[in-house]
């Protein structure tokens, strides 16, 4: 007997009769369309996931793993000496035999690819279960990959990089597609399995699933209840970090954090941030009243998260700022929301188009939205064209959708008007490919080529849907063109630069290198820290990326904000390229003085060396001429222009006190 819950057996859909005269075999075969759309699933993968190596927080936890293989060595870096967030994961304890079996480069990259894999068909299994048509799920798993997964200026869904996160995630999709199955008892396996590798994702899960439950069984409701009450009990306890419930920032250290990580709190959120969250909710809304039954209630589920989420931030962080709830960043909850948005945009497409003649205009407005969307993949400030002609669009379909109502004449000119104002600025806005091309020229390349494929892959996926059932020479060609885009897209995903080759290779460090920096040397090295932790295996005296823990750490914001002080004085290359160092000088590198390097050796006494990219006028000190060169760029008068340099410039603290 069937169960009350269960989901009900899928029955066969009648095959569209062919024309007369044409065989089931005449058009592009079965075998080789599921052939094509599965490379050209895989070239819209590597083209918007290109593999840069270890960056972004990948070298947090890289060096966490580090730490592990190598006791003491990295105890007085900044970013674990008064803790980490290690503490909250597993992944290091993983992640650490992997890389001293392969080192640190490879291990990364098998990280990256075997989390991604995972991640791609907990993605499918989700997919199958919110749509019964099996055409519907591979064009969304399609969307969901091609349509930027930021959910915010920093973080995204499937990132391209070895973290916890990319896991967690994969076991939260796996989760979502057995709880839409009634397969309750493996969703929750598979969230117990994402909670030790990336707690705050795991909560994501969590909530949505509660939620999805307690919709058509409020008993279900209990277990939030119960949950905040366990909460409380532990905060009274003292156990971390719920004990951090009783805690509120003061004011230095709210002042800090607010300053080095604005996005735990929503009024300090970038325009950018706003932007991204507006576009996710509008096209997450419109998926939602054109969606079927399933959809609906796993849409409905991410939007009463996602709000949820960013409701409980601001009440929390920005009004009461409790410590436990910034550090808990239920904000974060909106990345499912992005997803499950995404994933819906072509089925939300095809319901506007079922009535042409009443909401054209709407569907005009996705497809106008949805340009910008793309290609701010590749530049983020499309966002700003994207994000409201997606709520624009999306408010006149629901509000059609909802009323019957049909748009005025001076409405609809109206709309038509604004789409084409979004349309010029869109295309307005393609002089940041030019600055693209100025400041990074290496990743310009790569980025235009990515951008390419992943029209061109589009491209085809219309193609192949439109003429699957006809015959020509186009239907023989397809699965030749989709190999060639797939083969043009896995040689070029690694797109890492010759320095982060450099950085990573298991080589040992050159020995005039080492020579120059004693063993046992505190150091600071100007434009970064991943030459120090991952080719030399030593610790960093500063960087921007060492405030990652700043919302956990009361002491370490407070270190990080004095020695930040500090390095401002040298105006040096951190500064402006990260959330964390915001650019207070555009005169990077500029005026320097041995009064400078002076000041900074005696405000940091524990600081042995400083490793600069420009030579101070005055002050003698060594050179150090590296194979390859350190390519970024620097804020000059308020623009970005390309920087690179193979000599790095070494002054000892000890000549200057």
């Amino acid at each position: 007997m069937m169960k009350p819950d269960a989901r009900p057996r899928r029955t066969a859909t009648p095959a569209t009769p062919l024309p007369q005269g044409q065989t089931a075999g005449s058009g592009l075969g079965a075998r080789s369309a599921t052939a094509a759309l599965l490379l050209l699933i895989g070239t819209l993968w590597l083209a918007t996931r290109q593999y840069h190596g270890i960056i972004h927080d990948s070298r947090l936890y890289t060096l966490q793993a580090l730490d592990l293989l190598y006791p003491h060595r990295f105890a007085s870096d900044l970013y674990l000496r008064f803790g980490s967030q290690d503490r909250f994961t597993i992944f290091s304890y993983l992640y650490a035999p992997v890389i001293a079996d392969f080192g640190v480069s490879r291990a990364a990259m098998f990280a990256t690819i075997a989390g991604q894999a995972i991640w791609l068909g907990g993605l499918a299994y989700l997919s199958g279960a919110l749509f019964r048509d099996r055409l519907q799920a591979i064009l969304a798993v399609g969307a969901a990959i091609a349509l930027p997964g930021y959910y915010d200026m920093v973080f995204r869904y499937g990132e391209p990089f070895a973290t916890p996160r990319l896991f967690a995630e994969a076991f939260v999709l796996f989760a979502l597609g057995f709880l839409i199955r009634s397969r309750t008892g493996w969703a929750f396996l598979m969230l117990a399995a994402a909670v030790p590798l990336h707690p705050l994702i795991a909560l994501t899960g969590m909530a949505f699933s509660v939620i999805y439950l307690a919709v058509q069984r409020p008993l279900w409701w209990v277990v939030p209840g119960a949950g905040i009450v366990l909460a409380v009990i532990l905060a009274l306890s003292g156990i971390p970090p719920f004990a951090n419930l009783q805690v509120s920032f003061d004011r230095a250290w709210l002042d800090i954090v607010k300053l080095r990580d604005p996005l735990c709190f929503v009024t300090q959120w970038s325009l950018e941030t706003y932007c991204r969250t507006l576009l996710a909710i509008a096209l997450g809304t419109l998926a939602f009243v054109t969606g079927e039954k399933q959809s609906r209630r796993a849409l409905a589920t991410a939007l009463a998260a996602g709000l949820g989420g960013i409701l409980c931030t601001l009440i929390g962080s920005d009004f009461a700022h409790n410590v436990f709830v910034a550090q808990l960043q239920p904000w974060r909850a909106m990345w499912l929301l992005a997803l499950l948005a995404n994933l819906h945009l072509v089925t939300a497409l095809r319901r506007l188009g079922r009535e042409p003649a009443r909401l054209d205009v709407a569907r005009l407005g996705v497809v106008n939205a949805a340009i910008p969307f793309v290609l701010s993949e590749f530049v983020p400030q499309f966002i700003q064209i994207a994000a409201p002609l997606m709520a624009i669009s999306a408010g006149i379909g629901v509000w059609q959708l909802r009323t019957g109502w049909r748009l005025p004449a001076a409405i609809r000119a109206g709309a038509l008007l604004t789409f084409a104002l979004g349309g010029a600025a869109t295309i307005v806005f393609c002089y940041g490919f030019k600055v693209l091309l100025e400041a990074w020229p290496d990743q310009f390349r790569s980025r235009i080529g990515a951008c390419l494929l992943l029209v061109a892959a589009l491209a085809c996926m219309f193609a192949l849907f439109r003429c699957r059932r006809r015959t020509g020479w186009y239907s023989r060609a397809v699965l030749p063109v989709t190999a060639i885009l797939f083969g043009l897209s896995l040689y070029g995903w690694d797109a890492r630069d010759a320095w982060a080759r450099f950085v990573e290779t298991p080589e040992p460090a050159s020995a005039s290198l080492a020579a120059l920096l004693p063993a046992g040397a505190t150091v600071y090295w100007e434009g970064g820290t991943r030459l120090l932790w991952l080719r030399l295996r030593r610790p960093s005296y500063f960087s921007c990326s060492q405030g990652a823990g700043v919302v956990y750490f009361r002491d370490t914001a407070v270190e990080f904000e004095r020695r930040a002080q500090s390095f401002r004085l040298l105006r040096t290359l951190d500064f402006g390229g990260a959330t964390r160092c915001p650019q207070f000088d555009s005169t990077a590198g500029h005026g320097r003085s041995r009064s400078d390097l002076r000041q900074v050796c005696r405000r940091e006494p524990t600081l042995d060396y400083l490793v600069l990219a420009w030579p101070v006028e005055g002050v003698d000190g060594k050179t150090w001429v590296a194979p390859v060169a350190l390519a970024r760029p620097r804020e000059l008068a308020g623009r970005l222009v390309p920087f690179r340099t193979d000599r790095f410039y070494i002054y000892a603290c000890a000549d200057l006190r």
